[in-house]
C-alpha cells in the first residue's frame, strides 16, 4: 500500500509455486516403489512427503520473503517502495528461513542439501561465503543426515525439525562457531511448517501425537481437554499441507488451524 493504493510487488521472474496435479517426483514414496525415473502419477507418494511453505520477515527495514518451491531469497525494501522483490544477490537457495536477533538469516536446505541449514555473514544477507575466515557465516549438516522440514525462531533460540522426528535447538555462540545445534529430547515434530508459534515462555506446536511446548531447555509433551476430539476428527495427511498456528497477543491465544476428515479446509481449534 503506497499511497492509499495497492501496488503488486511480485518479483518479475515469477514465484515458482507448489506442484498441487498430485504427481510426484524422484525420491518420494517408499523404496523401491514404482520404477526408477519416470514420474509419480497418484497423490498418494505426494501425501507422504513434507509440504511446501513460506518464509517471511524484516531485514531491518526491508522484507524477506522465500517460497520452498521456488528457493529464491527474494528482497524488498520500502525506501523504493514501487520496484518489486528481487532474488538477493549471492544468497543461495534453500527450502525456508528465520532472521535471528543477532542480524544473521539462518536458511534450511542450503543450496537445495536438504540436511543442511547455514547462516549469512552478520547483518550481510549477500555474503554466504561458509569457506572465508573473515566473515561470520557458516554452516552446518544435520547428524544424522535426514531432510529439515522446518525452523521457528522462538524467543533468541531457533528450533528445527527434521523429516525423520528429530528436534534440534539452534543457540547463538559467538565466535569461532557462531551457532551451534544441539539435539532435542524426545519429541515429535509440528505436523506441519506453520504449525509452531513463539510463545512468551518459548515455542508451542501441534503434532500428529498432541501439542508439544519447548521451555527454553527442554521439549514436553501438554495435556490438551480436547485432544481425544480433535485426532478422531482432523486429517493429518491434509492437516501437513494446510496446518497453521495464529498467534493472536491482543487475547493472548494461539489458534491451530487443522483440516477435518471430509471438509474443506474451514475446521480450526483455538486454545
Amino acid at each position: 500500500n503506497y499511497n492509499g493504493s495497492l501496488h503488486d510487488i511480485s518479483p518479475s521472474s515469477p514465484i515458482i509455486t507448489p506442484d498441487t496435479s498430485g504427481s510426484g517426483g524422484y525420491g518420494e514414496g517408499d523404496y523401491g516403489e514404482s520404477t526408477y525415473g519416470t514420474p509419480r502419477d497418484t497423490p498418494v507418494p505426494l501425501l507422504s512427503s513434507y509440504a511446501h511453505c513460506w518464509s517471511i520477515g524484516n531485514w531491518g527495514e526491508d522484507l524477506r520473503v522465500m517460497a520452498s518451491a521456488d528457493g529464491r531469497l527474494l528482497g524488498w525494501s520500502p525506501a523504493t517502495p514501487l520496484t518489486v522483490a528481487s532474488a538477493v544477490s549471492g544468497a543461495p537457495s534453500g527450502r525456508s528461513f528465520v532472521i535471528t536477533p543477532e542480524n544473521h538469516i539462518i536458511m534450511f536446505q542450503v543450496g537445495g542439501e536438504r540436511a543442511k541449514w547455514g547462516w549469512c555473514s552478520k547483518q550481510d544477507d549477500s555474503d554466504w561465503n561458509f569457506a572465508d575466515p573473515t566473515n561470520t557465516a557458516g554452516s552446518f549438516d544435520v547428524q544424522p543426515a535426514s531432510a529439515i522440514v522446518t525452523g521457528a525462531l522462538v524467543g533468541e533460540q531457533t528450533l528445527m525439525f527434521t523429516a525423520n522426528g528429530a528436534g534440534f535447538v539452534i543457540n547463538y555462540r559467538g565466535d569461532p562457531y557462531i551457532y551451534t545445534a544441539t539435539p532435542l529430547n524426545e519429541c515429535t515434530p509440528p505436523v506441519s511448517a506453520d504449525c509452531i508459534c513463539a510463545t512468551p515462555d518459548g515455542g508451542m506446536w501441534l503434532s500428529v501425537a498432541g501439542f508439544w511446548s519447548f521451555n527454553g531447555v527442554n521439549s514436553s509433551p501438554m495435556a490438551c481437554e480436547i485432544w481425544d476430539w480433535i485426532s478422531k476428527n482432523a486429517d493429518f495427511v491434509l492437516t501437513k499441507f494446510y496446518g497453521a498456528a495464529i498467534k493472536l497477543s491482543s487475547i493472548g491465544e494461539i489458534w491451530f488451524n487443522f483440516v477435518g476428515q471430509g471438509d474443506t479446509l474451514n475446521s480450526f481449534a483455538a486454545l
